[in-house]
């Protein structure tokens, strides 16, 4: 878990970053892919899923500051809105070197921050630098593979990043918000202190950007305000303002949509979108996300670090039924530990562990692994993310019926971040977005022994050596058949280790009043609020 990145995501609980491009040399000079408008009026009232743990890009990856931060600041490139390619940003076009080393931005002229500070490269290079310097949230995409004195300003119009080695998902990397978002550096430059000399603390709280919308307040548990930009380089928004809306109980959030209360409201449970869907007055929206529902084992934690007992729980889980009866019109079976629309081939490959309900197979696996009389653990879930709780239960009478005695516990999105940085949680629910849409995406950033222990990384503290290598091996390639065959290959291990209890792929059903016009939920779930508007 964006976040939206637990249950969170990182993009889902917390929305993950990773992923990989063919590295190929070539000269890119994309339009930028985003409608231009003008005019504004309106202001949109969006519920958040759950209160941003902070504004600063450099250190939170949280989908709920995620989708605050999208609309506030620029970023060297979008991310195109089915996530796998990049558009022009505040670059308008770029160059690669044949070995995927050198990369050049040549910036658009006249883009100014919010209070009216030229943005030129000098700016892009501060602030490239400031997200390495605070070391949080995704800056490892940058931290272990260009050093800060190779990201250098040619001129005012032009950045040239110089990488140690090639690294396939770079142009992706610097198109996502916990990367590549903008800040002011003059900000950061009359807001630190010799304790705090990247201004952190400051833009926790604030913001300091190139975009559409420009910070107002934030008043922490109601509020976040956000107004249109009058000289942003796309134009003005329709909307004049934004105000996103700290979460309420699902059911009051459904009251207040159907009131005229709030514009747009998601993350409710399927019931309450069913009666949403029925009125004349609401639009639910049904979009596939690159987000993915699980639960995660601490693989080092007994009796978690046996990989037989990690199996018999997926066994016994009936997975089926949560789809039937739960989870319904808001997911996707999951298959293995990654969207089956991501590599050619990857539903009809048969070294993919796919767990089906097999209550034997659960009882004998946990009788070699040493606990035929039963076994007790604990779970975790987060509240308010539509339909965690039913599923905490079904999974608990399921295991109940093979011997296992499941507590199940729920936790607040912030106090569940916490602990499982600090790998205080056994068994707990997670949500997960990809940044785009490649298997590096996850299994790299989320599985690779290397990467992270924190939120963002690999909570389940796995590694496997022969995992490892294919993802290395995948991560520099610049063929794409040789790619896809090695992360198939590492999918079917990792099924086989059961580090997570894959569920299913998230659809997002978002509710939407019919006169708000024009607003498309991003598969990234980052929405981009510029064109949208409202009557």
């Amino acid at each position: 878990m964006t976040g939206h990145h637990p249950p969170l995501n990182r993009r889902g609980f917390l929305r993950a970053a990773g992923g990989a491009a063919l590295l190929v040399p070539f000269a890119s000079a994309c339009a930028d892919t985003r409608t231009t408008q003008s005019g504004g009026g309106g202001t949109l009232r969006y519920a958040l899923s759950a209160e941003p743990k902070g504004l600063d890009p450099a250190s939170t990856g949280e989908s709920n500051s995620g989708i605050v931060i999208h609309n506030v600041y620029d970023r060297l490139l979008e991310l195109t809105g089915d996530g796998k390619d990049v558009s022009a940003g505040l670059a308008e076009r770029w160059e690669v070197t044949p070995d995927g080393i050198g990369h050049t931005f040549h910036l658009r002229q006249g883009v100014k921050f919010s209070d009216g500070t030229v943005l030129d490269a000098a700016a892009v290079v501060a602030s490239l630098r400031r997200t390495m310097e605070v070391g949080q949230g995704a800056s490892d995409l940058l931290v272990d593979h260009v050093k800060p004195g190779n990201i250098v300003a040619k001129d005012a119009g032009t950045v040239v990043i110089t990488l140690d080695a090639p690294f396939s998902p770079f142009l992706r990397t610097l198109a996502l918000d916990a990367v590549g978002s903008v800040v002011n550096p003059a900000v950061v430059a009359a807001n630190k202190t010799q304790a705090d000399p990247t201004a952190a603390k400051y833009l926790a709280r604030n913001m300091a950007g190139s975009g559409a919308f420009q910070f107002v307040r934030w008043t922490p548990n109601q509020v976040i305000e956000l107004k249109a930009s009058d000289s942003h380089w796309r134009g003005r928004p329709k909307l004049a303002g934004v105000l996103f809306n700290s979460p309420v109980e699902p059911s009051t959030a459904a009251l207040q949509i159907e009131r005229g209360d709030l514009d747009v409201v998601g993350n409710l449970p399927v019931n309450l979108i069913e009666r949403l869907a029925q009125r004349d007055d609401v639009t639910v929206l049904a979009t596939p996300l690159l987000d993915i529902t699980y639960w995660i084992f601490q693989t080092e934690q007994a009796p978690f670090d046996d990989v037989r007992v990690r199996q018999a729980i997926c066994y016994a889980i009936d997975h089926e039924a949560i789809m039937a009866n739960v989870v319904k019109e808001s997911g996707i079976p999951l298959r293995g530990p990654i969207p089956g629309s991501l590599i050619d081939g990857y539903n009809d490959n048969k070294d993919v562990v796919v767990y089906k309900r097999d209550v034997a197979k659960a009882k004998e696996l946990l009788a070699q692994a040493g606990h035929a009389n039963g076994l007790k653990i604990d779970s975790t879930y987060v509240p308010g993310y539509g339909t965690l709780k039913q599923i905490a239960e079904v999974m608990q009478a399921n295991l109940k019926e093979v011997g296992i005695e499941c507590a199940i516990g729920e936790l607040p999105l912030s106090t569940i971040i916490d602990k499982v940085g600090k790998g205080e949680l056994p068994f707990f629910s997670w949500k997960s977005t990809l940044n785009y849409a490649s298997p590096d995406a996850l299994l790299y950033g989320k599985l690779h022994g290397k990467a992270s222990q924190s939120v963002e990384g690999n909570l389940a503290h796995y590694r496997n050596d022969k995992v490892d290598t294919l993802l290395d091996r995948a991560r520099g390639s610049a063929d794409k058949q040789a790619q896809d065959a090695d992360w198939l290959a590492a999918s079917a291990q990792i099924s086989q280790d059961a580090p997570w209890l894959p569920l299913y792929q998230d659809v997002d059903r978002r509710a939407v009043r019919k006169n708000i016009s024009n607003y498309k939920e991003s598969a990234l779930s980052r929405p981009d609020l510029f064109t949208v508007g409202k009557d």
